[in-house]
């Protein structure tokens, strides 16, 4: 696993004995990445690199989450994500960086030709594949894309290189005994089929009540997951 050092040169104080707490607990890099080498990944690319973030950079991180959201909420942040074990940052190599992926430019579109656009899946499909080995070993992990990763300050922090794209990173850590169980999140839109307003039981009507108006239009109007062609 490759990483690079951050530019700062300093941690925050506050945050030296939250991250001597996180190392009994912490998931070790070197067998996460793995997993992520044998994603699908057309003409070989291997466009995949991981950075796992030590004990400085994840408290330099805690700092820009908090500037990023500011206020009372943003300390809130910094005091959670002081909490996790392991930071790991994934990047996608060979594409066209913007201020969409370096000032949060939301208003920008992404610009991807169709090598990038698989490169780019094939990455994902990294990502999940770690996160998939991760479960196995007992290991939780969320996948975040938040808009501080799209901050040159992130970039900068993990040693992107111009042509890498921030896929997002992984929050990872053993799971306590007493934690409950997961539960996968209910599906508005039908497998097979859509049912007819009021026909879709209890449970979806429940789910879709609970929408937005907009977001129930949109439900009611999309196609189902799995459809047969003739």
């Amino acid at each position: 696993m490759s990483a690079h050092p951050p530019q700062s040169s300093s941690s925050p104080a506050a945050f030296a004995a939250a991250a001597a707490a996180r190392r009994g607990s912490r998931p070790h890099c070197s067998a996460r990445a793995p997993p992520g080498r044998y994603a699908p990944n057309h003409k070989l690319t291997e466009p995949w690199r991981f950075v796992c973030l030590g004990d400085q950079s994840a408290a330099e991180l805690g700092v820009l989450v908090a500037d990023h959201i500011g206020g009372e909420k943003g300390l809130k942040k910094q005091q959670a994500w002081a909490a996790v074990p392991t930071w790991i940052a994934a990047l996608c190599k060979g594409q066209t960086i913007t201020e969409a992926h370096t000032a949060n430019n939301q208003s920008l579109p992404s610009v991807m030709d169709y090598t990038q656009l698989e490169d780019y899946a094939a990455v994902c499909c990294a990502v999940h594949n770690m996160t998939l080995s991760m479960h196995t070993a007992g290991v939780s992990a969320k996948w975040s894309t938040g808009g501080v990763t799209r901050k040159q300050a992130f970039r900068d922090l993990i040693g992107a290189a111009d042509d890498e794209l921030v896929v997002g990173v992984l929050m990872c850590g053993f799971r306590r005994p007493s934690a409950p169980s997961l539960q996968a999140p209910r599906k508005l839109r039908p497998l097979t089929e859509l049912p007819e307003a009021g026909g879709g039981g209890d449970e979806a009507d429940a789910d879709a009540a609970a929408l937005p108006g907009f977001a129930r239009r949109a439900a009611a109007a999309a196609k189902p997951v799995l459809c047969f062609s003739p």
